[in-house]
């Protein structure tokens, strides 16, 4: 399907029933949905796509946004509103749209979500500079951030928010 300056592959299921686009990581494409799409219930009408560069979409030919691509997306389909499932960089675009424009997004579902440009405190203990790369970018005192092994003694856990109350995580299950 035609994106402002590009293509993507796109997969939909159709139907009329609740609309689920499932957005992949930016390190696969959409293939890792395949064992989920044989387990959500038929009801659903599920969209997925291979963002540029990956799966069968081609490469980016000029500067983008994922989360314009993923509007595009659901233009394309003529689709207002949507659940989101996004894992780690799709959950990112996720949340993207859900900020950028909140009516369209009926729920997100998010899986270790990448969140660009998060303002992270010089003091945050989950995370570090990254040094030791010597990758152009990376480390050598850049503002890339890599994983601490986990929480530095004494830190306190965060307090759960809340739960589905045993109902399933998608409306409707």
């Amino acid at each position: 399907m035609p994106v402002d300056g590009g293509h993507l592959w796109a997969d939909d299921t159709g139907g009329d029933g609740p609309v689920l686009v499932l957005l992949h990581p930016g390190w696969g494409d959409s293939s890792i949905w395949l064992p989920v799409l044989e387990r959500l219930p038929p009801h659903y009408r599920v969209i997925r796509y291979d963002t540029r560069g990956f799966g069968n979409s081609p490469a980016p030919a000029a500067p983008f946004s994922q989360v314009d691509d993923l509007a595009a997306v659901l233009d394309n389909r003529d689709i207002d509103l949507a659940i989101l499932a996004g894992h780690s960089g799709g959950g990112g675009t996720a949340i993207g749209l859900a900020l950028a424009d909140p009516a369209r997004v009926r729920g997100l579902l998010l899986l270790v979500p990448g969140v660009p440009d998060y303002p992270r405190p010089p003091d945050d203990p989950y995370s570090r500079q990254s040094t030791s790369s010597t990758r152009p970018g990376i480390g050598r005192g850049s503002p890339n951030l890599a994983c601490a092994p986990g929480p530095p003694p004494g830190a306190t856990r965060p307090r759960k928010l809340g739960s589905a109350g045993g109902r399933g995580l998608l409306p409707g299950r």
